[in-house]
């Protein structure tokens, strides 16, 4: 009888104890729920920081191609022409004429200059141009 009459003491004891702490418990757990959904919060700005910086550095690697491809556009026919007449012919049409060099050199002039106004006048170069003053206005910033 002695030990049920302990154990009822301590359970009211421990009875009391937790209805003294149950508003600290019930603010703790609002503070966490609070700190959880904010966690959440940042956890989705993150991954959308995340997103963007891939994306900008997509943009940059595709800006890159796009100004390759217009190099290589620009150079490509004229590296064969060159080719072609670098090779070693038994004749080759106009090689002994005397303007047949100036004619060439006109002919890769204006084949370079043709694909710049066309990439020009479709806008393509605005890629590579914008691309530059970014670059120089990012630097300026820092």
């Amino acid at each position: 009888a002695r030990e049920a009459s302990a154990h009822a003491a301590q359970l009211g004891r421990d009875d009391a104890a937790a209805a003294a702490l149950a508003p600290w418990a019930r603010d703790l757990a609002n503070v966490c729920r609070s700190d959880l959904r904010r966690l959440h919060q940042l956890e989705g700005l993150l991954h959308s920081y995340v997103l963007l910086a891939r994306l900008r550095h997509e943009d940059d690697y595709n800006r890159v191609n796009i100004c390759l491809s217009l190099v290589a556009t620009i150079f490509l026919p004229l590296s064969f022409v060159t080719g072609v007449f670098g090779m070693n012919f038994v004749e080759l049409p106009m090689e002994k004429q005397r303007w047949s060099w100036f004619l060439f050199t006109v002919f890769c002039g204006a084949v370079s200059l043709g694909f710049v106004l066309i990439f020009w006048w479709r806008g393509w170069l605005d890629v590579v141009h914008h691309s530059h003053a970014e670059e120089r206005r990012k630097a300026h910033i820092v």
